[in-house]
């Protein structure tokens, strides 16, 4: 009953529970906008599947729908076999993790990564956790994202919680001391969660931790409860570099860099987001990797010193790819990494970046050149 009650308490930005997802994919499966909506969830790569798994959306998919019973069968049949699955087998060349191996599968973490793209980032991580016999997490996601009800149901049935975000100051603190309380209520109900170490992707390669983040987490400590470094440490805070070999998006956010920089802006129009999520949803990602770090158990003593540790650990635990020393060279006029990648890897990515203007090209060349900066400040 305690748990009941505590749920209501979050219930607006709340997953659903085992005992709604009847009820949700229903009403999900009987939505008007049913196949436009799974079509774009899954990408085209539910047609290139193989022949055993192919399905028609609009009624295998139904179909399929009314045998979930619960959050861990949606995740399987619907998030992890047709969704990831074929976007994997087609758009990826390997998806690697180390660290994995430290972290026990019956306790819970709080896992804070860079953040890249829009929906992989936490979806791949519950791939990899499910490969490697772990529970998946529950995904912090921006109530800027939810364009309709249908798309709030989805994420939410996919142990997603909502994250307000734009409102008045006041309402906005509360919203953030509610956030705090959902995400330690979470832990403390052994049960992992994931959330971006900065609002927003690091379009810019850059991958650095806003300590505002680490203030949220916070506030539901109350005066009087144990220190700061005990409440961070009691969290198992987990740091992960995520690395993609290639960028889907490193044109848009290319793009949304060079307008800021020469006309002090970008006008973000209202489908941005979703040609985002879709081109990184169907892009060539080539190799991926995830790094999870060892969990922040250190005496920190405020928020500045626990990203300045989530910063040390995810940019100096980034894998580096050959696309990421080809562009640090490229910058720089000089073969300084000529040794980390051949002349066919090189090749490959100047055919990517050659087709944009030159103003445009260069910044895409710093978004892959900054990790090899930023890994080496760590590594010396």
């Amino acid at each position: 009953m305690k748990f009941i009650d505590k749920d209501r308490e979050f219930d607006d930005i709340r997953p659903f529970r085992d005992e709604e997802v009847k009820g949700v994919l229903e009403r999900l499966a009987a939505s008007s906008g049913f196949e436009q909506g799974m079509q774009f969830m899954m990408g085209k790569y539910i047609s290139l599947a193989d022949e055993s798994d192919r399905i028609d959306i609009n009624t295998d998919l139904r179909e399929i729908f009314s045998s979930l019973n619960t959050i861990d069968d949606f995740q399987r049949e619907i998030v992890l076999k047709r969704m990831l699955e074929p976007m994997i087998k087609h758009t990826v060349d390997e998806i690697t993790s180390s660290g994995l191996e430290n972290l026990s599968k019956n306790e819970a973490y709080l896992f804070i990564s860079n953040h890249r793209d829009i929906t992989l980032d936490p979806a791949l991580l519950n791939y990899i956790l499910l490969k490697n016999g772990f529970d998946t997490v529950e995904i912090a996601f921006g109530d800027n994202l939810l364009m309709n009800d249908f798309v709030s149901d989805l994420i939410r049935v996919n142990k997603s919680f909502i994250v307000k975000r734009n409102l008045p100051i006041m309402e906005q603190l509360g919203a953030s001391k509610q956030l705090s309380g959902y995400i330690n209520y979470v832990i403390h109900r052994n049960q992992s969660v994931w959330i971006a170490q900065r609002e927003g992707r690091a379009k810019d390669g850059n991958d650095l931790t806003n300590s505002a983040v680490i203030s949220m987490i916070s506030l539901s400590r109350r005066e009087g409860d144990k220190p700061f470094g005990e409440f961070i440490r009691n969290l198992k805070i987990v740091p992960i570099a995520i690395s993609y070999e290639y960028d889907p998006c490193d044109r848009l956010k290319a793009l949304e860099l060079y307008n800021i920089k020469t006309k002090g802006k970008h006008s973000k129009s209202a489908t941005e987001d979703l040609v985002s999520m879709n081109r990184g949803i169907a892009g060539y990602k080539g190799r991926i990797h995830y790094s999870f770090g060892d969990p922040l158990l250190g005496d920190y003593a405020n928020d500045k010193e626990v990203a300045k540790e989530l910063d040390r650990s995810i940019q100096g635990g980034y894998r580096l790819w050959p696309t990421n020393y080809i562009a640090y060279d490229l910058l720089s006029g000089s073969p300084e990494y000529s040794g980390m990648y051949t002349e066919d890897e090189k090749k490959k990515f100047l055919e990517n970046s050659d087709k944009f203007a030159d103003d445009v090209k260069k910044i895409i060349y710093e978004i892959y050149a900054n990790p090899v900066k930023n890994f080496m400040l760590h590594n010396k």
